[in-house]
């Protein structure tokens, strides 16, 4: 009996040995599950990009900016002339923050009179919102103290009054930045599964080659294979919206004609991707070790729940790789800011480069392999 089974896990153990794709999920993809969680996942969100509208030239207010940036929470990335440029990098996601100065900042400081400073905030994501407000608050009340040590006289003491705003989710609440994010997440992890394995299981069946034998041509038989997972998929989107419109008053403020064409086309690129990995997969165990990668990528560097800001730069970059990236600036840009095509460009341009790389090489690679 010892013998039969030492010979059955012997056998096993070949099985595992031979099967390269095994051996590279079962040494290197626990090692890079464990760089990108202890990474990325972080609550310590630091480097938020800024833009400053400086109404005064006076070397105090510089010092408040400089403040700022050495505290490393605050990454001054723009300075601008007019508070309209300033609103546009926020609409367009650049920036998470504006700090503006006004003329008579420098002026009230001198005469120890409260000096005021305003914070615009992007509320979208809560997590960096509140840690903005609360982090530029500590700034000024400790820019304010030691401007009360270097003071001579005993005049009251010098106050730096921040006055802040918050856009697009003034109450900071979190179902308003998560419901975008699962329409998103769904589209590419359900239907890029669903695509692979309906493909994969009728090769297992034999029912491929079975079709493939009939009037119907190649291309037929790919679209019509694929246009059932396209109404799942827009039925998913308008359920998700509308129970988080019910259930979470999350409500879509922009258009959502633009947020229907836009998911298409990020839908199209998930196709595309599901088509590619049936079409190189034998089973559809196979299919499932190809897809598991996918996961922890899409959670942890698209920004889905986990700002990107507290990332390493290595991380922060290879984020910008991932398609789910883009698509949930457009949905949380769509659905929250009520933006236009016009400040998603660059967003719709990636997705235009992902969806015909993707579905070019899924149609090379499964009419080679049906050849």
């Amino acid at each position: 009996m010892k013998s039969l089974i030492f010979a059955v896990a012997k056998k096993e153990a070949l099985h595992i040995t031979r099967d390269k794709r095994t051996m590279v999920l079962i040494f290197l993809l626990p090692i890079f599950q464990l760089i990108i969680f202890g990474y990325a996942v972080s609550t310590d969100i630091k480097h938020i990009s800024t833009a400053v509208f400086n109404l005064d030239s006076n070397s105090t207010s510089r010092e408040l900016i400089k403040s700022f940036a050495n505290s490393t929470y605050f990454d001054i990335n723009y300075y601008v002339l007019n508070r309209q440029d300033a609103e546009k990098l926020l609409d367009k996601g650049k920036i998470k923050v504006i700090l503006e100065i006004p003329p008579d900042f420098s002026r009230n400081v001198k005469l120890k009179k409260p000096a005021q400073i305003s914070m615009t905030v992007d509320g979208t994501d809560p997590n960096p919102a509140n840690t903005a407000l609360n982090t530029g608050s500590a700034i000024c009340q400790a820019f304010g103290t030691e401007l009360n040590l270097k003071k001579t006289n005993s005049r009251p003491n010098q106050q730096i009054d921040l006055r802040s705003r918050v856009f697009y989710n003034p109450d900071l609440r979190s179902s308003n930045f998560m419901i975008p994010g699962v329409v998103g997440f769904l589209l590419q992890i359900l239907i890029v599964i669903l695509t692979t394995n309906t493909l994969v299981r009728e090769k297992e069946n034999g029912t491929l080659e079975v079709l493939i034998t009939t009037p119907i041509k190649r291309y037929e038989l790919i679209i019509g294979k694929l246009v059932p997972y396209i109404v799942i998929a827009f039925f998913d989107v308008v359920m998700i919206l509308s129970l988080g419109a019910v259930l979470f008053q999350v409500k879509i403020i922009g258009s959502i004609l633009l947020l229907l064409i836009l998911s298409f086309l990020f839908l199209c690129g998930s196709l595309g991707l599901g088509l590619f990995i049936s079409s190189i997969a034998q089973n559809q165990y196979q299919a499932f070790q190809m897809i598991t990668p996918l996961f922890p990528l899409s959670i942890l560097l698209s920004g889905f729940m986990f700002p990107r800001e507290g990332m390493p730069v290595i991380l922060y970059y290879l984020g910008y790789l991932i398609p789910l990236t883009y698509f949930l600036k457009i949905l949380r840009g769509i659905i929250l800011k009520g933006i236009g095509i016009e400040y998603l460009l660059l967003e719709v341009f990636a997705l235009s480069i992902y969806t015909i790389f993707f579905v070019s090489l899924s149609i090379i690679s499964f009419k080679k392999k049906l050849e």
